[in-house]
């Protein structure tokens, strides 16, 4: 009877397992299911997030090239600034030159002016001599 009685109760505990884990399974199997859902939804944003990153990286390429290319713009710019400047003297001087030679030609005109008044007035005084000799040469009863 011990035995049999025990047989009972343990056949009575074993049902009582079965109903435990069968009450745990199903509560697990919801949150299992959760779980699995929600993992799924982690790869496909890890998915996304990974190429986002590649769009990013190639993104960040492509500017990496620009920005070389800004810096050559900018030396470039910079060399022809340089290259400027420098025509920018080189105008200044010859600016100063014609002045300089502008004044000169205006001096000379000066003189040339000087000169030819002179000259005008030698041509008078010859052309007044070579009167006055012909009338020598003509003689006083001519």
């Amino acid at each position: 009877q011990n035995t049999a009685a025990m047989a009972v109760k343990i056949k009575e505990l074993y049902s009582e397992v079965d109903k435990l884990w069968a009450s745990a399974w199903r509560r697990n199997k919801a949150r299992l299911d959760e779980i699995e859902g929600t993992n799924s939804n982690q790869g496909e944003s890890l998915a996304a997030l990974k190429k986002d990153v590649a769009a990013a990286n190639s993104d960040l390429a492509r500017l990496k090239g620009v920005a070389g290319d800004l810096e050559r713009l900018m030396a470039n710019a910079k060399a022809n600034q340089a290259q400027v400047e420098r025509v920018a003297d080189t105008l200044n001087r010859l600016d100063l030159e014609m002045s300089r030679l502008a004044k000169r030609v205006e001096a000379n005109e000066g003189w040339v002016e000087s000169i030819n008044a002179f000259r005008r007035q030698v041509n008078a005084s010859i052309s007044q001599l070579e009167g006055t000799v012909r009338t020598l040469q003509q003689g006083p009863g001519a």
